[in-house]
Parts: C-alpha cells; structure tokens; sequence
C-alpha cells in the first residue's frame, strides 16, 4: 500500500476512484487550467486520469491534497514538482506547505539529487510557492499550454538536494 504523508492540516495521498467528480471540479475551471501546461479546457470526466496506462497507481510521483476528508488539490513529487487548487484554497499556505512536504518526502526517499518545476509568467503565487520552498530560477522558455491552445513563457526553477539539505 502507498504511503500517506501527513502535515499539519494536509494529507497527501493516492488518487482514488471517488476523486473523479472533485478533480472535475477543480480542473475544469479556467482560473486553474489556464496555469497548467498539460490540462485540457474545458476538462471533463473523459479527462480524469486516476492510474498510469499500465493500471499502476502514480504515487508517489502525483498525489491528492485531502483537507478536512476533501480533495482539494494535487501535488506531484519526483523529478518535477507541480501542484493545483481549488480556488477556495488559494491564499491558504496550502500550496506551500503541500510543495514542502513533497519535496522532503522525495529528497528522503529517493536518489533524485535535483528537482524541477516551472511557472508560468504572471502566476506570482506559484512562483512564490517555489521559492519558499528553496528553488531558485533556472532559466527561460515557452511551453505549450494546452488550455490557452498557445505556447506561453515560463521561468523554470531547480531545487538540489545539496541546496535543501543546507536548507534544513
């Protein structure tokens, strides 16, 4: 069985089947998949991935954000680390404190020495999500975004093992 990680208020978990309407939700609205590269919009249940292709679960490289037994959000771990939320979650230190414990999770639990993501310019929140947690700007681009049908620019960030550990 996957692991669960636990913070303060927050339980990063496993997708499970039931979270299909509250992903629809979330990621259905265009204040949310406007800043996701991969995302669809509109999104609908047809778009709902729950497990990989092969059937295997994709913990822990993406997992839910539960609050108060609520999906409210997905955080994804591993070589990139990206995340969403509910608009009603916004403002909260949720992003923060899910992006925290990924990052520690993945750095204490695998041999990844260095950890990515990227933000799309404009998404001043995002950003400061990332440096919070330590990543420091790595460079420029543009990604296809599939929600506005344009590449937008982004900034991309790095987050090494030696620099969270020095951190912490």
């Amino acid at each position: 069985m996957a692991p669960y990680i636990e913070t303060v208020r927050l339980i990063l978990r496993p997708y499970r089947e039931t979270d299909r309407a509250a992903l629809v939700d979330i990621l259905g609205r265009c204040d949310v998949s406007k800043w996701l590269s991969k995302v669809p919009y509109p999104f609908g249940a047809a778009d709902v991935r729950i497990t990989c292709e092969d059937g295997s679960s994709r913990w822990p490289e993406t997992m839910g954000i539960e609050r108060d037994g609520e999906l409210i959000g997905a955080v994804s771990g591993g070589a990139h680390v990206g995340y969403f939320l509910h608009p009603e979650a916004w403002g909260q230190g949720i992003a923060t404190e899910a992006t925290h414990a990924v990052v520690q999770f993945h750095f204490e639990n695998t041999d990844i020495d260095a950890q990515h993501s990227d933000v799309f310019h404009g998404n001043d929140a995002s950003r400061r999500v990332l440096e919070k947690a330590g990543f420091q700007p790595a460079g420029e681009g543009e990604v296809y975004c599939r929600a506005q049908d344009v590449k937008v620019p982004h900034t991309e960030y790095v987050l090494t093992r030696a620099d969270w550990e020095a951190m912490h």
